[in-house]
């Protein structure tokens, strides 16, 4: 949040929200919002993303999210711990693709786009072939008419 932060300063751009505490979710309405590799971090990423689709964005965008496209019974999302950034240890969330985008198609949203994300080498190969293709994406949502 720093960097935007300095970054919306600089540029004198006012029209950039940086959100620093859930309470604030419902205080605006978004036109873009930004998930930047950060929304596998988050446990309770439902209710936030069910917040802020209320707030009626016309754009929602993921950078670097991992993505499994074999549906096991009821599971939507896999714990992982990441260890590229040793002696840093991280858990976070490969959510099941058709399972994420549902919670958009819900409340009226399509995927505008899904590319590959090549910013970092990831390495699925040590993953149980049970979650079938893993993938490292971007994914740009919008809401329809």
């Amino acid at each position: 949040n720093e960097v935007i932060l300095k970054i919306k300063e600089e540029c004198l751009l006012k029209d950039i929200t940086v959100l620093n505490n859930l309470d604030e979710i419902k205080k605006k309405n978004y036109n873009f919002i930004n998930f930047g590799s950060s929304i596998q971090y988050v446990d309770d990423y439902k209710f936030i993303l069910n917040n802020l689709l209320e707030t009626n964005p016309e754009y929602i965008f993921f950078s670097a999210q991992t993505f499994y496209y074999k549906k096991i019974n009821k599971v939507e999302k896999i714990t992982v711990k990441q260890v590229n950034i040793l002696p840093q240890i991280n858990y976070c969330y490969f959510f099941e693709y058709e399972r994420f985008l549902n919670i958009f198609k819900l409340k009226k949203f399509e995927l505008v786009f899904k590319v590959l994300n090549f910013t970092d080498k990831v390495n699925y190969d040590n993953f149980n072939k049970e979650y079938g293709k893993i993938e490292y994406c971007d994914l740009l949502i919008k809401k329809t008419n």
